[in-house]
């Protein structure tokens, strides 16, 4: 039985949930304007201090969108203007330790920002504060870098800041407002492994011992100015040839650390989407176990922040679900909307367990009770899909006396209503598989499509040939049957490609960068797929090659070993590492590290095996030596100071004792020296050279010892 529609676009006064708000104007069914708002991840870390290892600077992100209402409405980025402010929160530098963030903001990122303004790593020249202007950009307004900490002016922590967003017209008049969530929070519990007295310089100091740096002596130190991290923007994994998020989440794979221990955390938790966590956060349902991020960004399969899960893996047959390779985050959808204008930030999608995540949408919804995404019909019915699209037409889309829905709060009418053109077409229903009386977690849910165009459910992948070997292109197509397929090469149909995979003829030089596409036809219509592109290797193809080889490791009982291989070859080069000839799991890329070892993995044998078109080449067998007892590195005779003129060689020695192998490091004014890793150090003395600083770093499985620090003198 349908119930009367709740009246749209009530005071929000009435409505606000109970933390930090403000009242905000009476936005009813006459406003011109409506504002939507969300912060870009859902959770925004930061250091708690940046006086040793460092992560993250204290950096926020809001976005918002803009509706002139009407029939149809528009997305409108000129005619307005955009602010923001932090409700309860107008510094940052004087509260915690944030305020090591300025003291070391230079050295750590290479930039000065005044005290309470903060990085921006979109537009360096723009420093943004608690409060300020809002640019437009593409079909949004963005504020970046807003430095802000979970502590407010009242001195109470609380990871889920208030943001207040207005909107002025030309004459500088208030046409509308929102609040949203914020979020930001400090609480990586690294005292989980790295104790609880000073966990941040524990890291430093074990990252020292086992890798032969000197970042102890360094500190400050970020952590990506070695380690890769493209959420600051950095492209490639970094001169550690890791990415950051590949090497922490390996480390931690084994040791009991859990996605709340850093993600934070155990009181943020900052998944918070009620269809999409548990007690857990239930990271693992979307992104897999720790071992698998790790080893999906070893094999390049995944880069950190840049590929990351998709919502069509679990919403399949619904039109626009699947965004072909564009993060929710950043895609859009129905009337050029972002997809998080209506659904929310990552990590807090409607409904959410965080009362202000739910402002805008009990704001524009006329409720508080569990707001459900924009548009939604369960704004009003029982469940989301109401009695129908045709029922929907007779109640909502007809002229004169049609009754509000939930699209009114963009749309000031409607013409001539087509199911396809609603967010996605209208198909809303069933989007949680149950079991009893809790949601199945980690299970495909599959929208019964209604009829309409076909969904194209896999795009066709671009693809890499040689010369003269054929491509497949093929696509997975959902929803209504029967359906019919023409494939295209540069916008021409492909004479007798009318299947769901096509493949080429043996390729030619002239097929180097086609553009393949499909149109996917129904009885309620087509669509046309992503393109996808071939691209050609020519000229001579060339075997892999094994430059340099995988080395004999020794380690200690308890920690890892990482294996590398380099190899030369036409791409692209494919890697499976074996283990005493048996191959392993998922170690698919030039490196490969070990779970923690056990005294029985002593005497195991690896090797690679690389791979392309033209053949494969083996390495040589590399040695785990594993231990159980043995001595740290201690140095009985240290390095002296040398007098050197310019042109003549100096030379450093050291000599230490403890259990072997042995490594050795050499360091010239603080930097690794490359290829100076044994126990004497010789070079050519340079007029730079003049007071050079030198110390030599001196490791194994059971610790490390650094020299003193000795000095180069040229006489003059």
């Amino acid at each position: 039985m349908r119930r009367r529609l709740l009246p749209l676009l009530l005071a929000a006064a009435s409505i606000l949930p109970g933390q930090s708000t403000q009242k905000l104007p009476n936005n009813t069914g006459s406003s011109k304007y409506v504002v939507f708002a969300w912060n870009d991840l859902g959770m925004h870390c930061l250091n708690p201090t940046y006086d040793k290892a460092v992560i993250l600077p204290p950096y926020n992100t809001i976005q918002a969108q803009v509706v002139q209402r009407g029939n149809p409405p528009v997305v409108v980025t000129t005619g307005v203007n955009l602010s923001y402010s932090i409700l309860g929160n107008t510094t940052s530098a004087n509260k915690g330790n944030f305020g090591q963030f300025w003291t070391n903001a230079f050295k750590l990122f290479g930039a000065s920002p005044a005290l309470d303004h903060g990085l921006n790593l979109d537009d360096p020249s723009i420093s943004n504060g608690l409060s300020g202007a809002m640019i437009a950009k593409g079909n949004r307004f963005v504020v970046n870098g807003i430095p802000l900490t979970p502590i407010n002016d009242a001195g109470v922590w609380n990871p889920y800041q208030t943001g207040l967003i207005t909107v002025k017209d030309a004459s500088g008049a208030t046409v509308a407002r929102t609040q949203i969530v914020v979020p930001t929070s400090d609480e990586i519990n690294c005292a989980k492994c790295h104790g609880s007295a000073d966990p941040l310089g524990d890291i430093l100091h074990k990252h020292d011992a086992k890798h032969l740096t000197n970042l102890v002596s360094s500190a400050p130190v970020l952590c990506a100015s070695c380690h890769g991290s493209p959420v600051l923007n950095q492209t490639g994994r970094g001169s550690a040839g890791t990415y950051l998020s590949e090497a922490i989440h390996g480390s931690h794979a084994t040791r009991g650390a859990a996605c709340y221990d850093c993600h934070p955390g155990a009181s943020t938790r900052c998944n918070r989407s009620l269809a999409h966590t548990d007690a857990t956060g239930a990271c693992t349902n979307c992104h897999g176990s720790m071992a698998n991020v790790a080893a999906t960004s070893l094999t390049k399969a995944r880069t950190p922040w840049v590929n990351e899960p998709s919502c069509s893996q679990c919403h399949t047959n619904v039109p626009g679900v699947d965004t072909a390779g564009v993060l929710f985050r950043n895609a859009s959808g129905h009337g050029n909307m972002a997809c998080t204008a209506c659904h929310n930030s990552p990590h807090a999608m409607l409904p959410s367990s965080q009362a202000m995540d739910t402002f805008t949408a009990a704001q524009y919804q006329g409720t508080a009770a569990a707001p459900k995404a924009i548009g939604s019909c369960g704004a009003c019915h029982a469940s989301n899909h109401g009695e129908g699209f045709s029922d929907w037409r007779s109640e909502h889309g007809s002229t004169g006396t049609s009754t509000e829905s939930a699209c009114n709060v963009c749309h000031t009418g409607f013409q001539n209503p087509v199911q396809v053109n609603f967010p996605h077409g209208f198909q809303w229903n069933a989007r949680t598989a149950t079991v009893g009386s809790g949601p199945v977690k980690n299970v495909p849910v599959t929208e019964t499509p209604l009829p309409g165009a076909p969904v194209i459910a896999t795009q066709p992948r671009s693809l890499t040939v040689t010369l003269g070997q054929t491509a497949t292109f093929s696509v997975q197509v959902s929803g209504t049957t029967p359906v019919t397929y023409q494939w295209f090469r540069n916008s021409v149909a492909v004479a007798g490609a009318t299947g769901a995979a096509y493949t080429t003829p043996a390729a030619v030089v002239a097929d180097n960068g086609a553009v393949f596409t499909v149109v996917v036809k129904a009885a309620g219509g087509s669509v046309t797929s992503q393109p996808a592109t071939l691209t050609l290797v020519v000229g001579t193809v060339s075997a892999p090659a094994i430059t340099a080889q995988p080395a004999n490791l020794t380690v200690r009982a308890g920690a890892t070993a990482t294996f590398s291989v380099t190899a030369t070859g036409s791409v692209p080069l494919t890697y499976q590492w074996r283990r005493n000839g048996v191959a392993i799991p998922a170690a698919t890329g030039s490196r490969y590290t070990t779970p923690s070892t056990v005294p029985g993995d002593s005497g195991t044998k690896f090797t690679v095996v690389v791979t392309n078109s033209a053949g494969s080449a083996i390495s040589d067998p590399a040695t785990l030596t594993v231990t159980t007892t043995g001595t740290a590195p201690r140095i009985t005779t240290q390095p002296t100071n040398q007098q050197v003129r310019v042109g003549q060689t100096a030379r450093f020695t050291v000599v230490a004792t403890g259990s072997a192998p042995l490594r050795y490091q050499w360091y010239k004014n603080g930097t690794a020296v490359a290829n100076a890793t044994a126990a004497t150090y010789s070079f050519a003395v340079a007029p730079s050279d003049r007071y050079a600083r030198i110390h030599v770093m001196v490791a194994n499985p059971y610790g490390s010892a650094k020299s003193n620090t000795v000095w180069v003198s040229t006489g003059d």
